[in-house]
């Protein structure tokens, strides 16, 4: 797994104050192999942070896709500045019970670069989560041979922009091409005119 990712907790007491954590690379990250059809790769730092996606096997088509997120930490951490009452207790916030995130063909690996935000809500509704993801790469259910991944599933986000340059350039190509054709054959006349006014006067 392969992901920059910042996190945004917002609290309803301090009047949705956010309080913001980066995930550093060097987080501890794990798997953990479920009943066959669902797996959870885990990412932990700080000791006090986990922020766990579970993935699971579509029942009508041969992909996976992200079917929750749970991030956990621990109120005692300093950047709540004591706004946390309960301080050392651990919070866990959700997403939301219908989530399907990231359908991807099984053996493939989901890859993105363009920037995507996932909120979570907890049951209470006090604190809201933002999370910023970015140049994101990952792959559960994998036989990762040499740790390597499989072919690239790109978001229709970024395949789209792709799909985009392609028209772009081409026309651009076209317009220059047409530009210096006529250009040339505008030369081309002038000259041409040129020499035979000088050949009438001689």
């Amino acid at each position: 797994m392969k992901i920059n990712a910042t996190i945004a907790i917002e609290l309803k007491r301090t009047a949705n104050k956010k309080y913001t954590v980066e995930v550093p690379r060097f987080a501890e990250v794990k798997g953990k192999c479920g009943s066959g059809s669902d797996s959870q790769i885990l990412i932990t730092w700080s000791t006090s942070y986990q922020l766990t996606w579970h993935f699971q096997k579509s029942h009508v088509s041969d992909a996976w896709y992200v079917d929750s997120i749970i991030l956990s930490y621990n109120t005692a951490e300093k950047v709540f500045n004591d706004v946390e009452r309960g301080g050392g207790e651990v919070q866990e916030i959700r997403s939301p019970d219908s989530f399907t995130l990231w359908l991807t063909p099984i053996g493939q690996a989901y890859s993105c670069g363009i920037t995507q935000e996932i909120k979570l809500l907890d049951t209470k509704k006090q604190r809201r989560v933002t999370i910023t993801l970015k140049q994101i790469k990952i792959q559960p259910f994998a036989a990762m041979t040499r740790r390597q991944y499989g072919d690239a599933f790109v978001c229709p986000e970024e395949a789209g922009r792709r799909d985009e340059t392609v028209p772009i350039a081409v026309g651009s190509t076209l317009a220059i091409v047409v530009l210096l054709t006529v250009s040339g054959y505008a030369g081309y006349r002038y000259f041409k005119v040129k020499k035979i006014e000088y050949d009438t006067m001689e």
